[in-house]
């Protein structure tokens, strides 16, 4: 498990269900684990 998987995993766990985030290449294993995280819904702001 990746640290990215770890922290989207614990924030749904205590309940997260919701997110907003910038995509960017520096940010590309965050982007992808929150993808992978089916409990929580991610919005991407351009």
């Amino acid at each position: 498990m990746r640290v990215a998987d770890y922290i989207f995993q614990t924030l749904a766990d205590w309940g997260v269900k919701n997110a907003f985030f910038v995509s960017s290449s520096g940010a590309m294993f965050l982007d992808n684990a929150l993808g992978k995280e089916k409990r929580i819904q991610s919005v991407c702001i351009m």
